[in-house]
């Protein structure tokens, strides 16, 4: 979806579409078609950082806004993992821009912008408002923060592990 995305914004003459970077870290199916549209010197522009260290991926972070989590609503794995990028990310004061799959609204709660189907035009529209919204976007990023920072608190997370093991255990 992002591939086909970034290929449509780049036969997008609108400004804010210069305003977008992506910056593609890990390693994965798609890092090779990513790399060849890093290739093309048009925005919106792409690095391909691939596999990096802690130390590293940390410095990636700070230099985004916005943090991308966009596995597929209808893939196989969507309700079975742990939302721990979103959480990542989130944390780190970035903007998540996710599907809204397993976990990850109850831990985010109000505090993402979330993709409700795998559509294109679905993930388009989110870019634009966050591009023309930077205050709306700064904003729902801070919620983001506090709603990670109140789900994931170590007495939170402790009670909430103390409830799912003893209520199994009946």
């Amino acid at each position: 979806t992002l591939i086909d995305a970034i290929n449509i914004l780049r036969n997008n003459s609108e400004l804010w579409v210069d305003k977008l970077e992506f910056i593609i870290t890990g390693k994965g199916d798609c890092v090779q078609y990513f790399e060849e549209l890093a290739k093309i010197e048009r925005s919106p522009f792409i690095k391909v950082k691939g596999r990096l260290t802690d130390s590293e991926y940390i410095d990636v972070i700070q230099e985004c806004d916005v943090g991308l989590a966009l596995k597929q609503n209808t893939g196989m794995l969507a309700n079975t993992t742990f939302p721990s990028k979103v959480i990542e990310l989130a944390s780190s004061g970035l903007l998540v821009l996710t599907t809204n799959i397993s976990d990850v609204k109850f831990v985010l709660s109000d505090g993402a912008i979330y993709l409700d189907n795998d559509r294109v035009d679905s993930l388009l529209d989110s870019l634009q408002w966050i591009v023309e919204n930077p205050d709306s976007a700064e904003s729902l990023a801070r919620i983001g923060v506090l709603a990670v920072e109140k789900q994931c608190a170590i007495n939170i997370a402790g009670d909430n592990l103390t409830k799912y093991i003893f209520n199994n255990e009946k």
